[in-house]
């Protein structure tokens, strides 16, 4: 679509902005009378602030996030903590999100780094609600969704907002990825390599000491490696592996055997963190099988 061509002039530029700004409005008024509609629509924020600084130019982008925030803060000044919770953590997420695909960052990595970004302004964002405005968003949602007795929403939220991070970034990465060549973009993935499982590996390996200290930040954890190791074990999907795949079918069926047996005798609440065995074997796997395959190729 010629809509989404690169812009050039000064008013090609001004009138994206002006529609995506005015999309961001329309989200945040909407979240603001729903909270379960929020949560779909806020998926797609993140994209349209991505897009806009992909197709505009780097020095419009300011003039774009200002006028989006402002817009959204009048339109929900009844709701005001609707804008600071979404929009504006979408809006700085975005922007870092399509800078760096912009200037040919690692795909995969583009997409780990925005959502762990993403992830830390909304903290912020629930933080400021909390002490500033004096509202409990968690509280908000576990009533929203009828879990107000619930203990182990609190426990999770961390780890839920990270995972709405690595949705939303994952979308935007397969839509711009669709138009990559329009943009001027490349966006050549890399193959396997040692960094991803180690990052897996470190995650899930450490959240099981974190099992005994913080059972919040032992989530987090253990949500950040299973979306790390399912990049290893797509791309083995993508390169046909049978060998890997047949072991990685194993390694979650070790998975669910364990937390079947186990899962009701850990403490309260933390039976789900036995789930971080699959990307610890899987990235365990992955290395001694990148090492000894690099070895043949050597020899």
């Amino acid at each position: 679509m010629k809509f989404f061509n690169k812009k050039e002039t000064l008013i090609e530029n001004m009138t994206f902005m002006a529609i995506t700004a005015i999309i961001n409005v329309i989200v945040s008024l909407v979240a603001g009378f729903s909270v379960i509609a929020s949560l779909f629509l806020i998926i797609f924020l993140p994209l349209v602030s991505a897009l806009t600084e992909i197709v505009c130019k780097d020095k419009y982008y300011p003039i774009y996030a200002v006028v989006a925030i402002g817009l959204s803060i009048v339109t929900t000044l009844w709701n005001i903590e609707t804008t600071i919770f979404y929009t504006i953590p979408s809006i700085l997420t975005g922007f870092i999100f399509g800078f760096i695909l912009k200037h040919n960052f690692k795909p995969f990595y583009s997409v780990v780094l925005a959502s762990l970004v993403q992830a830390g302004f909304v903290m912020l964002s629930i933080l400021f609600i909390n002490y500033v405005l004096e509202i409990d968003i968690v509280n908000t949602f576990k009533t929203a969704l009828g879990l107000i007795d619930s203990p182990i929403i609190a426990i999770i939220f961390p780890s839920a907002v990270l995972l709405a991070g690595f949705i939303e970034m994952s979308l935007a990465y397969f839509v711009i990825q669709a138009e990559a060549v329009k943009f001027g973009i490349s966006l050549k993935e890399e193959g396997q390599n040692y960094i991803i499982p180690v990052i897996a590996f470190v995650s899930s390996a450490s959240l099981f000491g974190l099992y005994f200290l913080d059972l919040t930040t032992a989530y987090f954890f253990m949500f950040l490696s299973l979306f790390v190791i399912s990049y290893v074990v797509v791309l083995a999907i993508v390169q046909k592996d049978i060998l890997l795949l047949i072991l990685y079918g194993l390694y979650f069926v070790i998975t669910i055997i364990l937390y079947v047996l186990f899962g009701s005798k850990l403490a309260p609440n933390s039976g789900f963190l036995l789930l971080g065995s699959f990307p610890l074997l899987v990235s365990l796997t992955n290395l001694s099988y990148s090492f000894l395959k690099k070895k043949d190729n050597k020899e």
